[in-house]
């Protein structure tokens, strides 16, 4: 019979397993896009670390640790930085990921990564689908490591820069890309790009805009609001379900303020015009953004309904540029606030009572006595009157060079070239038109996936070319065609101005359509300064 070794018998000793393995898995928006996206699927990616660990004897699972949606540039990642404070803890020695790619794209946070932090902490890296096990400081893996890095560094890099090109094609159109509409507008429901009017919050910002335009101050509108508990736009916005988050204001400010008055007023959205590219990220791995000057705004008019209209809009801004410091809102309106300065020394003149009549005086004067600066006083009434009549003798005077000019061009007969050439530019006109819905619709169907990139791009390309082809046509023939005397009757500035003809009392609205400035010389000598004055003189030459 034969020997049996005494060795049969005897039970084999489970290896215990040296390394405790943290599974990290990252999965970003740009990945979700990608035609492989199921492979890098957070389930996929579970997969593949979990029947590594479960075939690899020396070890174990610690933890799962899973970011879901972030970007792959930076390491300020909720469970990455869970597992460093797992790794300090010694609760963790072993780092398995998918591939090197799933750590990081940012070439040197991986390098230090894989060559300095999980080496000081003897901590082992694997990346299963590079082939890299990195257990110590040293291995065959130096050169191979690097390369990748910078690999999907560059594919990160590459995936921004068509992501911001693809939103810079969408601004120029007009098409909405903020993550949250502006206080007064929803997105549309049917199109994220494009914003509608919300009923509740628009009839605030027409209050808004209209007790400024009355002459209150952004603070008492503010104040204003609160005792009518208003939410402000924060609060509104997460009454209405969206998770928003003002970086800019205080935690427990849920209340209106002043800034947040301030920007609703200098808001061109309410116009219906859409501005947007104020802000850029100057890098790709970073998240800051730096705000661009106003020559770098994208504009584009009429892309949403309007709140407020530009008329509006225009005399707020002539307003706010007024300084009003001095003013005391809360108990007494100062119509000419912002308007009315000292010839001499500059400074704003400021309203003062005296035996219950209203003077204006020298702001210098008034601080700081007649060392400084003299009184130049005089009466509000007769300030307020020498206006009215100045304001109300310029609407005669345009209005009469109106009518006069008008009579004159109807007697002379209709030019026929100038109208052969008008009927010319209509139709060039209406082909420009044309071409620019092509041109939008180009873009939809490449956006929608109809038709290639290199399509898109030829495409765009030759309507580009129309485009300014057809507008170089136009340009010359508006050229040959001349400026007839009454057109610049039909400007929307000269419409304003007819407005006023029954003008019999001013307002700061009033005021500010009307004056740029008036300077007060002693002695009560008042100088005003009219706004358009190019194009008053324009409407005098043509007496």
């Amino acid at each position: 019979m034969a020997r049996t070794s005494k060795y049969n018998n005897i039970e084999k000793i489970a290896i215990s397993p040296k390394y405790k393995a943290a599974l990290y898995i990252r999965l970003s928006n740009e990945d979700e896009d990608k035609d492989s996206a199921e492979s890098n699927s957070v389930i996929n990616q579970r997969m593949i670390l979990k029947n590594f660990c479960d075939n690899t004897q020396d070890i174990e699972i610690y933890d799962y640790y899973v970011d879901d949606g972030y970007s792959g540039v930076n390491f300020n990642r909720p469970n990455f930085l869970r597992m460093e404070t797992d790794i300090k803890a010694k609760n963790v020695n072993c780092v398995i990921v998918k591939d090197l790619s799933r750590l990081g794209r940012n070439y040197v946070d991986v390098g230090k990564y894989i060559d300095r932090e999980f080496p000081a902490n003897n901590v082992r890296f694997i990346a299963i689908n590079d082939g890299i096990d990195r257990k110590g400081k040293t291995n065959d893996f130096e050169l191979i490591t690097p390369i990748k890095s910078l690999f999907n560094e560059n594919y990160s890099r590459d995936i921004s820069a068509k992501v911001t090109s693809a939103f810079r094609i969408k601004e120029l159109q007009g098409q909405f890309i903020g993550a949250f509409a502006s206080y007064g507008y929803k997105k549309d429901p049917n199109n994220k790009n494009h914003l509608v009017v919300d009923p509740i919050a628009s009839k605030v910002v027409q209050k808004i805009f209209k007790l400024f335009l009355d002459g209150t101050s952004k603070s008492k509108i503010a104040k204003t609001l609160n005792q009518e508990k208003i939410p402000c736009p924060s609060e509104y916005k997460m009454q209405c379900g969206l998770n928003y988050n003002n970086g800019q204001r205080l935690e427990l400010t849920k209340y209106w303020t002043y800034p947040t008055i301030h920007n609703i007023l200098k808001n061109e959205i309410y116009t219906g015009t859409m501005v947007q590219h104020k802000n850029i990220r100057s890098d790709f791995s970073n998240k800051k953004s730096t705000i661009t000057g106003k020559e770098n705004w994208i504009k584009v008019k009429k892309t949403h309904e309007a709140i407020i209209t530009e008329d509006t809009f225009e005399k707020v801004q002539i307003l706010m540029h007024k300084d009003t410091r001095q003013i005391d809102f809360q108990k007494h309106i100062h119509k000419f606030a912002g308007f009315v300065f000292c010839a001499d020394c500059g400074r704003a003149m400021v309203k003062v009572s005296r035996h219950g009549k209203y003077d204006l005086i020298c702001g210098t004067y008034a601080k700081l006595g007649k060392v400084m600066c003299s009184q130049h006083k005089i009466p509000y009434d007769i300030l307020e009157s020498t206006v009215l009549t100045a304001i109300q003798n310029l609407i005669a005077e345009l209005c009469d060079i109106e009518s006069a000019v008008s009579k004159a061009e109807n007697i002379k007969q209709i030019n026929t070239s100038s109208f052969k050439i008008e009927q010319q530019i209509q139709t060039l006109m209406q082909k420009l038109l044309k071409i620019q819905q092509r041109k939008k619709h180009t873009y939809e169907d490449y956006q929608d996936k109809i038709i290639s990139k290199d399509d898109f791009i030829q495409y765009n390309t030759d309507y580009t070319r129309d485009e300014a082809t057809i507008q170089g046509q136009i340009d010359t023939l508006n050229k040959g065609l001349g400026t007839k005397p009454t057109e610049i009757f039909n400007d929307k500035w000269f419409n304003d101005i007819k407005k006023y003809k029954n003008l019999q009392q001013l307002d700061r609205v009033t005021i500010a359509t009307f004056i740029d400035r008036i300077e007060m010389s002693e002695g009560s000598k008042i100088k005003i300064k009219f706004r358009n004055m190019d194009k008053i003189q324009r409407v005098r030459a043509l007496r």
